[in-house]
């Protein structure tokens, strides 16, 4: 009997301890779920943020493109193949560029514009550092930004047509190291009988989407992006680079890129989990990801109307709060749970001695 009154105290020391232990793990899941909420709710409208911003700087350099391929001396020179005109006029159009953006941080509209002829050759740009390292008699029908069906490195020499729509070429490598990786605006150029010409070529740094987003907080998270076919043109992963005269690699080939893209469009509560497959082997983690379509129906563009934009956070990372607090309460317990074990234990232990006591004082 003695025995079984110094255990009770143990078992419900015991009890409240597992009971203790459950309500707080789901006070931890329930804390997680609505951790998850937020988060998912805050990244899908910085999602939607980054989609406004990078479909407004495109609209931008497209009617900036499209309209200075309308310039009439523009096309006169092009129609006589006049380089040193060509090149003037291509300044003054960068000028014009910086004016209407001056004071603001987007003043590099273009790093690079060029004028190329009907066979794929670069007439003239309007960075003279550039235009010294282009050969004048190599041809760029192969490129994608040419002809818009990607690029034909191993059939170059084809008289590849140019593209007779405005069109945002897939990502790729220039020759020049100045530009490095980066996308081209192409659009073409037509005298006043509608006959093609040639083509007025921006170029944009593949960088420079980056720093289109520097406004917009992201919380520990970072922007992916990709183009219509799949191709990545924001990663912090240097893997989205193909090599120098190598066509992009489409992600979309990868089958959990698109079960992951059906997940991200069903607007749920539930906050769709990815394992990035561009991640380098190194910092491969799990992400949180919320989704947004970039339309670029509007800007009349020949292919890649539609882009899509991820907001993602690493999983351990954006719990990692939620989880040091838990770990806390569990260390706070588990010493809690010594100190009265240690008491429950002395007290058991010393009962008989006071039993015994108590009964000599009844004697006495």
């Amino acid at each position: 009997m003695l025995l079984f009154a110094g255990l009770v105290p143990l078992i419900l020391l015991m009890v409240m301890t597992a009971l203790g232990l459950w309500m707080l793990n789901r006070s931890f899941q329930k804390a997680q779920k609505a951790l998850e909420a937020q988060l998912w709710e805050s990244d899908r409208f910085t999602a939607q943020l980054v989609a406004a911003v990078v479909r407004e700087k495109l609209h931008d350099r497209v009617a900036f493109l499209t309209t200075d391929a309308e310039e009439e001396q523009l096309k006169l020179a092009l129609a006589k193949g006049n380089r040193a005109q060509l090149a003037d006029l291509l300044h003054i159009m960068r000028k014009n560029h910086k004016d209407d953006f001056l004071g603001t941080r987007d003043n590099n509209v273009f790093s690079v514009c060029a004028v190329v002829d009907q066979n794929g050759h670069i007439l003239a740009t309007d960075v003279p550092k550039i235009s010294q390292l282009i050969n004048p008699d190599m041809q760029f029908r192969w490129r994608d930004w040419f002809n818009g069906q990607g690029d034909k490195a191993d059939n170059k020499e084809h008289p590849w047509k140019p593209i007779e729509q405005t069109y945002i070429s897939q990502p790729f490598v220039s020759t020049v190291p100045e530009l490095g990786f980066c996308v081209n605006i192409s659009t073409p150029i037509r005298d006043s009988g509608k006959k093609p010409l040639g083509l007025l070529v921006g170029t944009i740094k593949v960088d420079d989407f980056n720093c289109w987003l520097t406004t917009i907080k992201m919380r520990d998270g970072f922007a992916v992006m990709l183009n219509q076919r799949g191709h990545c043109l924001l990663h912090p992963s240097e893997k989205i680079k193909p090599d120098p005269g190598q066509p992009p690699f489409s992600w979309f080939e990868n089958t959990q890129w698109e079960e992951h893209f059906r997940l991200c469009r069903d607007l749920s509560s539930q906050t769709p989990i990815l394992d990035d497959p561009i991640d380098d082997s190194a910092t491969k983690g799990i992400y949180y990801a919320s989704y947004a379509p970039v339309r670029l129906e509007t800007l009349n563009l020949l292919d890649n109307r539609f882009w899509h934009v991820l907001i993602q956070h690493d999983k351990d990372r954006a719990l990692e709060p939620l989880k040091r607090v838990y770990r806390s309460a569990i260390l706070f317990g588990c010493l809690a749970i010594l100190a009265v074990g240690f008491l429950v234990a002395v007290i058991w232990l010393r009962l008989p001695w006071l039993l015994r006591l108590l009964e000599k004082k009844a004697h006495a």
